[in-house]
Formats: C-alpha cells, sequence, structure tokens
C-alpha cells in the first residue's frame, strides 16, 4: 500500500452549506498544524482560520478535527476539514492541499481501501458499503446495510469456524489413522458439519438471485395496442410529461424509460410502441424493440383501453398485469384488469401497489442473503461444489480435508483475506474520489 497522504472532497461537488475535505496518511496531523497553526485535541471539533501557508491570507473559517491512528475510518492519521460549501472555497483548499509535499489526490475509493487493507473491515463490508452510498430505494439501503454493517460476514466467519473445526479433527485422524473408529466418528462429525454448511449456502444462493434484482433494479414495461394510452399512463406514473403523447397510432417508435421507487423498490419504467403489423421500417423496428423488452422485463403491464381492446399477445413466461386505461369514458373493463384513467388519474394508486405487490412477491427472501454480486456466488457455488465431491468420493479422510480446505479457501477469497488484486481494484473502483 502507499504510504503517501492523500485527500479529496468527500461530499458533492458545487454550492452547498458545508464542504468535507478529507486527509488520510502520515502528514494529515501536520497539514492541519500548517494550515491552522495548532492541532486539536483528538476526536475533538473546534473551528479555526485556515490559511494559505506561504503568503498567509485566509481562506475560510472551518470545523477541524484529526483521528490518531488506528482510531479512524482508514486506520490511520486521518484529519476533516468542514469549510462554507464554496465551489471557490472547495477548489482554493484542494490547490493548496496539492501544493504540499507529500500530499496527493486520492484515487477513487482509496480511503476505503486503506480501511480494508488495515483490518478495519471485510471486503464484504467494502462492497456493502459501495451499494449504500448508491442506494436509492428503502429496500436497497436494507440489503446494502446487511452488507456494510458485518452481518454477512458474521454469518461467513460462522462457516469459517465451524470448518476448521472440522478440518481440525480430520487432520488429528490422519495423523493416528491407524485408529479406525476415531477416525471414522471424525470423518461422520465432519461430514455432518459439511452437510449443515452447505444446506446454509444453498439457501443464501436461492436468494441471491432477488438480491441481484433489488440491487440492480426492476425492469417494468408497458406493452399494449397503439392508442390505449401507454405513453399518458407513462407519464403520471412518472410524475411529468417526458413521452410524447398524440393521437396518431405509432408515435412511439422507441423505448421511453425512468427510474422511479415503488414502496422501496428501484423500478425502471418503460414506455414502448404500440403493437401492432406495422409497415413502416421504423415502426416495424419499435414494434421489435418492446417486444425484445418485454422478454426481459422482471414485470409487463398490458394496457388496453375501450377504443384499443387488444388481449394481451407476447411471448413472457409470466402473466403481465393487465391495466385497461380511459375509465373516465364509463364503462366496466374485464376482469381481472386494474382500471385507470391517464387524464384523471383514478385507479393509479391502486396500480402503483399492484406493482409493488408483484415485484414485491419476487425478494420476499426473509432474511437477506450472503451472496449480493456475481463475485460473492462464484465463492459460494465453489464452496458448495468442493462439499459435493465429498457426498460423491465417500469418506475418506483425504478427500474430506481437501474439500474443507477449498471450502475455506473460497470463504477467505470473499471475505477479503487472500482476494488478488485485480478483483480489489474492481471493487474499489466503484467509489467515489472522497470515499
Amino acid at each position: 500500500m502507499s504510504h503517501d497522504t492523500i485527500f479529496a472532497l468527500s461530499t458533492p461537488p458545487g454550492s452547498g452549506a458545508v464542504a468535507v475535505v478529507r486527509i488520510s496518511g502520515r502528514l494529515a496531523r501536520s497539514t492541519l498544524v500548517t494550515l491552522t497553526g495548532g492541532l486539536p485535541e483528538p476526536r475533538t471539533t473546534v473551528l479555526r482560520t485556515l490559511h494559505e501557508p506561504v503568503s498567509g491570507s485566509a481562506l475560510d473559517r472551518a470545523l477541524v478535527f484529526w483521528h490518531a491512528a488506528p482510531a479512524s475510518f482508514t486506520g490511520e492519521d486521518v484529519s476533516e476539514i468542514h469549510t462554507h460549501g464554496s465551489p471557490a472555497v472547495v477548489k482554493l483548499l484542494l490547490s493548496v492541499l496539492g501544493s504540499l509535499p507529500g500530499l496527493r489526490l486520492a484515487e477513487p475509493g482509496e480511503f476505503t481501501r486503506r480501511a480494508f487493507l488495515n483490518g478495519k473491515m471485510t471486503l464484504l463490508e467494502a462492497e456493502g458499503l459501495a451499494d449504500l452510498v448508491r442506494a436509492n430505494t428503502v429496500r436497497q439501503q436494507c440489503l446494502a446495510f446487511h452488507q456494510a454493517s458485518g452481518a454477512a460476514g458474521t454469518i461467513v466467519d460462522g462457516w469459517r469456524v465451524a470448518l476448521r473445526g472440522a478440518l481440525a479433527k480430520i487432520e488429528a485422524a490422519l495423523d493416528f489413522s491407524e485408529d479406525v473408529p476415531e477416525a471414522d466418528l471424525a470423518a461422520r462429525e465432519s461430514l455432518s458439519v459439511m452437510l449443515s454448511v452447505r444446506s446454509e449456502i444453498a439457501g443464501s444462493l436461492r436468494r441471491s438471485e432477488k438480491a441481484y434484482q433489488l440491487r440492480d433494479g426492476f425492469r417494468v414495461v408497458l406493452c399494449g395496442p397503439p392508442n390505449s394510452g401507454k405513453s399518458s399512463l407513462f407519464n403520471r406514473l412518472v410524475g411529468t410529461e417526458m413521452a410524447i403523447v398524440a393521437p396518431t397510432a405509432g408515435t412511439t417508435r422507441d423505448l421511453v424509460r425512468a427510474d422511479l421507487d415503488f414502496g422501496g423498490l428501484p423500478v425502471t419504467v418503460f414506455d414502448s410502441a404500440g403493437l401492432r403489423v406495422a409497415d413502416e421500417m421504423v415502426e416495424r423496428e419499435g414494434v421489435r424493440r418492446s417486444r425484445e423488452a418485454a422478454r426481459g422485463a422482471d414485470l409487463v403491464i398490458w394496457v388496453s383501453s375501450i377504443d384499443a381492446p387488444g388481449l394481451p399477445d407476447l411471448d413472457i413466461d409470466s402473466a403481465p398485469l393487465w391495466v385497461w386505461n380511459k375509465s373516465d369514458l364509463g364503462f366496466s373493463p374485464p376482469q381481472p384488469s386494474i382500471a385507470v384513467s391517464s387524464l384523471t388519474g383514478v385507479g393509479l394508486d391502486e396500480l402503483r401497489s399492484a406493482i409493488a405487490q408483484r415485484l414485491e412477491s419476487e425478494t420476499g427472501w426473509g432474511e437477506p442473503p450472503v451472496a449480493t454480486r456475481l463475485r460473492h456466488k462464484r465463492r459460494l457455488e465453489q464452496a458448495f461444489e468442493a462439499m459435493a465431491v465429498v457426498e460423491r468420493s465417500g469418506m475418506a479422510l483425504e478427500v474430506i480435508a481437501e474439500s474443507l480446505r477449498s471450502c475455506l479457501d473460497a470463504f477467505d477469497e470473499l471475505v477479503g483475506v487472500t482476494t488478488p488484486d485485480d478483483v480489489l481494484d474492481d471493487v474499489f473502483r466503484e467509489f467515489c474520489i472522497g470515499k
């Protein structure tokens, strides 16, 4: 790890009430002395005037404090400067810090990477923190916090402890292999532990697919015949006039999308071209894209109306949510459709609830899973398959021992004990510069 002292703006750029600049490394304390003329007590916030080191001119009045290593976020000496959130003040302060010997601008995620390398958090916790920073909905926040708080890591630690104990028994039995009863007992006990852990891993893997959906968001596509009011309904759901609305059939030619929050679930809603046999080339392409989007959707909303009463006609795995638009025209829609009016807004709350309920049924996992990323899934699958080898090979002590070692290797890589540098680069590249 680099021994440079790093700094970065840790709050969003632009105007604001407060801007936070973070400094981490062996020069964090002396930098604060250079800027303010003194050093406060550790973990004590004080108001100081910041001065430009060469000219002595005042930069701003700011709240400053520092944390002595190792009792800090990164495990190094860390100073923070809370200035007024003026772009001019921030720009000037960062320029001054960049001119000081031994200081450089941090790379994306470098503060968190130093925290990981200094043992302040596991890789699972760091990944959870990355997801927590990006969370847009309450459900995403809950999933990310489960990782960032160490709850997922605690589960993995329990598996590691159990398998290490089983491996110790097997290795002891191998050292005294002439004691057949003792070897048989060690094999049976180890197999029992492995089966228990394997069952828990299987449950986490089953729940992981739902976690991927929640982490990445759901795709909801509005489909239906031309002139059924899909674009008007889309605009109502979004709350703004994003899609072009016109009485001419075939107005919508391409997918229009918006990111929304339905009951804490992240949802990307797509408006699509009306489905019909089209003669014009551009409209035909729009219809093709509509059908393709429907096939890749987590939920399709089929929109019909009294003047466009087409029945659902899609090649998709699950039944669409059928919505009968233009209920303000005064008629009884067929069952089991939801009656809405994109003109008056009647039925929109019921539709939103129905969308959330359908998607909620796809994410009701109970306890959040350990695996929320493809990297996690691969390591758990590696451990699961290593245990399956034992099941296929019988109770040979050498096979059980090798299986247990493979499982522990997978868990070590999962939590970051032996994770390759390229994987770490990918993880910490997701962070912003100031985190």
